[in-house]
């Protein structure tokens, strides 16, 4: 330090506990994750760490939770792997996986396989594993 400080120079700390600063810690390691950090961030790496840091809602943040799924809801989200997806296009796929409901055995209706999707998607949003946006009405 002595060599790069100039004689009249001071050197400013910032000093915060690691539970203090953990939300950081995890914004950090989601913008490594997406590659924001691969590099000396420039001008637009800043611009798109902010945009998503406000785009957040205050009560979540990124999480490493585990969530499992069974196998048909897994199917169902497969799509999302390739791509953004509509929801309309995740129940018809929960339609053609699981057609008929295996206690009743008794069809799934649109707004049942509709619930079913939405809900898998709020408990995966609300993670972060999926990033919801509203599509603009025509």
């Amino acid at each position: 330090m002595k060599s790069v400080l100039k004689p009249e120079g001071i050197i400013r700390t910032n000093l915060h506990s690691f539970y203090e600063r953990s939300n950081l810690f995890r914004a950090q390691s989601l913008f490594k994750r997406i590659g924001l950090m691969d590099g000396n961030p420039g001008e637009l790496e800043i611009k798109l760490a902010k945009d998503t840091m406000k785009a957040l809602r205050n009560e979540v943040l990124p999480t490493l939770v585990p969530i499992t799924l069974d196998s048909i809801r897994a199917a169902c989200l497969l799509p999302l792997w390739d791509g953004s997806q509509s929801v309309i296009s995740l129940v018809e796929r929960w339609q053609q996986i699981q057609p008929v409901d295996p206690v009743t055995l008794e069809p799934i209706h649109r707004q049942m396989a509709f619930d079913q999707v939405k809900k898998i998607l709020k408990t995966l949003d609300s993670f972060l594993y999926v990033i919801l946006e509203r599509s603009e009405k025509n």
